[in-house]
């Protein structure tokens, strides 16, 4: 017997609801050359009596006699499958007639492919669509959302058994996301790809497997990315072992006269279980008058790996400096000199580095305390300890920003050569207290590239000394914090105000009254009870020294230059295209004005004399800043070339036809950003003077090769935004890219459709309570009516219309030529009467689509 050409395959437990539908949808595919394998996994309702129902040679049943689960069903099926591919279905979804027909045509057709899934409809319980699920379709995109989460739908997809049968079948250790951890195994030999078409409909409800087991999926699914992360990174040692053994990773650690300890320290890092031809450990002594150098040259000579180097210039930061321009690794890890690593410290560091996609910009661990002394009974572990917890991944972004402790922490070294390193103002000197200069230099890497991996298996002991469980160290400790915590709110643009300062001279006074409390009531433990309660009470004053001291100025000093970048910066911009209009130009500028933000402007293309007036306008304030283009570059270009020429972490494009009403807007910005910290681009409530109304919103979805825009939009929440008038974070472009240079119109639809394809989408809030103006004005002027006619060009907007559909095969819905006309005719007073008549027979003509496909205005 010729064995088909697919097969099927289906386990099922207790499905009997929805179990028919499910069947029905394979039995009535297209493609007709397939076997259907259903594993019965020990069902106890009416499973087993429906599945005998099935009069047809291709249904083929295997039943367990016990519930053994969905991967060891499903292997037992691939064990006795006998088709050239495994097409996947769950009992409770549904399957397109197409579906079969599409995928084999694309594995048939794209032969390095080992699997393929598609786009998905979600179902309710009575098997109505609710939403619509897009998926990254290109192998790049599916590879990089891998990294994080699963992006191939398990029921949709069809696999190659000769790939199967390569890298093995479902791992068994897997009981949950047992198709995330395969998809990750084949991703290392094959492209995988997503059919950008709705063929599979998956079931939402309470009885599905993925509702009755998320909390144990989460588990396995960072199971699945360890035994990934793992195998690569063995992999890779062993492609270096073929290779010249130049370090991979340099082992910094700076001291100053601890050579006692020192010796602690490079014992543990001797003991690496890492190969020491792949690490190398570089002492910075800093000017030590004790044995030092004698106890780092025992090291030298015995170990070839192990070097000393002076630093004269006092002051760890100094140090650490000199550590990373001498490193010969391509990662550069710390560890202090009183700290002792764990065995596998640097190989789990170079782990992180090699194997995690994508790269870290920094990876760290846990601090745990050892002791040399008696530790006083007031004295806890909890005050020296440091750990982000238990889990291993990247840091979310309320913890990212700190970073690590500087005992354990590692970067990659052209890192720290593009930042610059550590702030030599900031930091110990000699035996003098010092703090943050970690955490400042982790806000700056953070801004671009917020990847913090943190595996609490990266551990180091950190001695805690007499000195360090003294008191007054340590209260005034937390005073040296409270005031720098000042400094860093600064960098995140917040900037405390006389409320704030009321509010701190209140913290201090409840945390003294619950101190008193505590040593009164407690006297055998008061000075346990003093430093918890009096800790609080000196943070809380080192926080407002930080405030009182606000007009002192920072600013980064790197080798003891100074950077023209200042430390603190706002974190919010305003960018203006001007492209003549210079009345409303003008207008839109002095809307923003009183807010103090800084206004970037292009001048693009715009006449000599225009740009004359405007820069008299603007000469005035030192807030705004104007760049020059000869030629209009278009929006797209416009905009990239604004958002690469800044800094800021949010930018407010606005068109310059468009002005801000509202006048304390930037208030009710921050409180948006503070109570939506997921959000990404925030749209403000735009009206439209020559429409008379507000401009409503709807998010795209792409089925088949159609963008479409008609999705409502649900609490507020959209995948798209314009261009012109929105509040936007700059890790939109960070993620997606800038605007495709080459569109002249569109390009905010373009990006929408590149993060869909992605499967990335934009997040973007609407808010209601800043308002935006979008005035057109009729123009007079000869070279206003200029900038008009060039701004709604027909073949540089077709031009636009063509590439979305040259880049991405996807074609926008709507005709834009009708749209582009009315423009014309609201700022020039131009009028078409065919024009107009479509117009306003355009939204209530039943004929539209006819219309639609046979206008063509030019």
């Amino acid at each position: 017997m010729k064995d088909p050409e697919v097969t099927v395959l289906m386990s099922v437990y207790n499905g009997e609801k929805y179990l028919r539908e499910a069947i029905d949808s394979i039995l009535n595919q297209t493609f007709k050359d397939f076997e259907f394998l259903i594993v019965n996994d020990g069902s106890t309702d009416k499973t087993a009596e429906i599945l005998k129902s099935y009069d047809d040679h291709r249904v083929k049943i295997i039943n367990n006699k016990k519930n053994i689960g969905l991967t060891k069903s499903l292997n037992k099926g691939l064990k006795v499958a006998r088709g050239k591919y495994i097409a996947r279905m769950d009992a409770d979804d549904i399957s397109m007639h197409e579906r079969l027909e599409r995928e084999i045509y694309f594995l048939e057709t794209h032969q390095d492919y080992a699997v393929v899934g598609t786009f998905l409809k979600i179902l309710d319980e009575d098997s109505e669509v609710i939403r619509h699920l897009e998926r990254p379709i290109k192998d790049a995109d599916i590879r990089e959302f891998l990294n994080n989460d699963n992006c191939i739908p398990h029921g949709s997809v069809m696999v190659r058994k000769a790939c199967l049968l390569d890298v093995g079948f479902y791992d068994e250790s897997i009981a949950r996301s047992q198709d995330y951890e395969l998809w990750l195994r084949l991703s290392e030999k094959y492209r995988l790809a997503n059919i950008p078409e709705y063929l599979y409909a998956w079931r939402a409800h309470k009885e599905n497997i993925e509702s009755r087991y998320r909390s144990e999926q989460v588990g396995f699914v960072e199971m699945a990315k360890e035994k990934a992360i793992e195998r690569r990174f063995v992999n890779i040692l062993a492609k270096i072992k073929d290779k010249d053994r130049k370090p991979r990773i340099s082992a910094v650690v700076c001291t100053y006269n601890r050579s006692h300890l020192l010796r602690l320290c490079l014992e543990s890092l001797v003991n690496q279980s890492l190969d020491k031809s792949l690490y190398e450990v570089i002492v910075v002594d800093n000017n030590s008058t004790d044995d030092t150098l004698k106890v780092v040259k025992e090291f030298s000579l015995k170990y070839p790996n192990f070097r000393v180097i002076q630093e004269k210039k006092q002051g760890l930061s100094y140090a650490r400096n000199r550590g990373y321009h001498e490193a010969c690794g391509e990662f550069v890890a710390y560890i202090d000199n009183d700290a002792k690593a764990d065995r596998d410290w640097v190989r789990n560091i170079l782990r992180a580095f090699e194997a995690v996609l994508p790269q870290p910009s920094a990876v760290g661990g846990k601090i745990l305390p050892y002791y040399l002394s008696k530790k006083p009974d007031w004295f806890l572990d909890k005050y020296v300890v440091f750990t982000w917890g238990d889990k291993v991944g990247f840091l979310k972004a309320s913890n990212a920003k700190y970073g690590f402790y500087g005992s354990n922490m590692a970067f990659p070294k052209v890192v720290l050569e593009q930042y610059g390193g550590f702030r030599s103002d900031l930091g110990m000197v000699g035996d003098k207290m010092g703090l943050g200069e970690e955490t400042e230099l982790f806000y700056r890497i953070y801004k671009d590239h917020p990847y913090f991996w943190y595996d609490p298996r990266i551990k180091v002991e950190h001695l805690v000394t007499q000195l360090n469980m003294n008191i007054f160290y340590r209260l005034n400790r937390s005073f040296i914090n409270g005031r720098i915590s000042i400094m860093f709110e600064r960098i995140e643009g917040i900037k405390p105000t006389f409320f704030d300062m009321t509010n701190v001279l209140k913290e201090i006074g409840i945390y003294s009254v619950k101190l008193i409390f505590r040593v009164r009531l407690w006297r055998k433990y008061w000075q346990r009870n003093f430093l918890d309660g009096a800790i609080p009470i000196s943070r809380s004053f080192g926080r407002l020294i930080g405030m009182i001291r606000l007009n002192t100025d920072f600013s980064v000093e790197i080798e003891g230059k100074e950077s023209n970048k200042p430390l603190f910066e706002t974190d919010i911009a305003v960018c203006i295209l001007f492209y003549e209009k210079l009345e409303q130009t003008i207008e839109c500028i002095k809307s923003v004005l009183p807010s103090g933000v800084k206004i970037y402007i292009l001048n693009n293309g715009s006449s000599s004399s225009s740009r004359k007036i405007l820069e008299g306008f603007c000469n005035k304030y030192k807030q705004i800043k104007i760049f020059d283009s000869d030629t209009n570059l278009g929006p797209a270009a416009g905009r990239n070339y604004l958002i690469n020429h800044t800094t800021e972490d949010w930018l407010l494009f606005l068109d310059n036809d468009t002005y801000v009403k509202t006048k304390d807007w930037l208030n009710k910005f921050y409180k948006h950003v503070s109570l939506h910290k997921h959000a990404e681009v925030f749209i403000p409530n735009l009206f439209d003077v020559h429409e008379n109304r507000y401009v409503t919103y709807k998010s795209f979805r792409i089925e088949g090769n159609n963008a479409i825009h008609d999705v409502e939009i649900v609490d507020d929440l959209t995948n798209t935004f314009p261009g012109g008038a929105s509040f936007v974070n700059r890790k939109v472009f960070n993620r997606l890219g800038t605007y495709d240079k080459k569109m002249f119109a569109f390009e905010e639809f373009e990006l929408t459709i590149r993060s869909i394809l992605k499967g990335k989408m934009i997040k973007a809030r609407l808010i209601y309570d800043i308002e935006l103006v979008h005035d057109h004005k009729y123009v007079k002027k000869k070279e206003d009516v200029n900038a008009v006619m060039t701004r709604y060009n027909y073949e540089s907007i077709e031009s636009s219309y063509n590439r979305i559909v040259e880049k991405h095969d996807i074609m926008l819905d709507g005709n834009w030529h009708i749209w582009v006309a009315k423009q014309i005719e609201n700022v020039t007073k131009k009028s078409n009467p065919f024009v107009d008549f479509v117009w306003k027979k355009w939204v209530s003509n039943p004929l539209k689509s006819i219309v639609r496909s046979i206008i063509e205005i030019k």
